[in-house]
């Protein structure tokens, strides 16, 4: 079984649906908040346990998968997930279209707002895209609970 795989089972394992189904859907409108909450996972910063993201944010970008590997220039792995949605996080420097893994998106650098930890990286579309903004996030700096 692939990395891949496992991540996904890991991820959606209390979920009776597909992996893609799941990262994909919205969870219904319920009375009680609490309910959605409850089933929601927290994508936390693997350094300091900041809280980034939920896995209600997963979509994907390429491929119907939530998760994609990559290289950079030098030839460095990234393994990310794409969410779009995230919070603390700053963004560094000014964006670029140079070597982007999305065609038609500038990334940016983006570290935790906490202990300052590379987790990725903010997509922007430059011609209309959609979706306009999402974000890389590298799986190895992150953790699920």
């Amino acid at each position: 079984m692939y990395y891949y795989d496992l991540m996904q089972l890991f991820l959606f394992r209390d979920h009776d649906k597909s992996p893609s189904s799941v990262a994909i859907k919205k969870p219904k409108v319920k009375e009680d908040d609490k309910l959605i909450n409850e089933n929601l996972k927290h994508i936390r910063c693997r350094h300091c346990e900041n809280i980034i993201s939920d896995t209600n944010a997963l979509f994907s970008m390429r491929q119907g998968r939530t998760s994609l590997v990559f290289a950079n220039p030098a030839g460095v792995l990234f393994e990310i997930l794409t969410l779009n949605f995230a919070q603390n996080l700053d963004i560094v420097g000014m964006p670029t279209g140079e070597f982007s893994w999305f065609p038609n998106y500038a990334w940016q650098i983006v570290i935790c707002n906490s202990c300052l930890s590379h987790l990725g990286w903010c997509y922007s579309t430059l011609v209309g895209e959609e979706p306009s903004v999402f974000y890389g996030l590298i799986l190895a700096e992150l953790i699920i609970t």
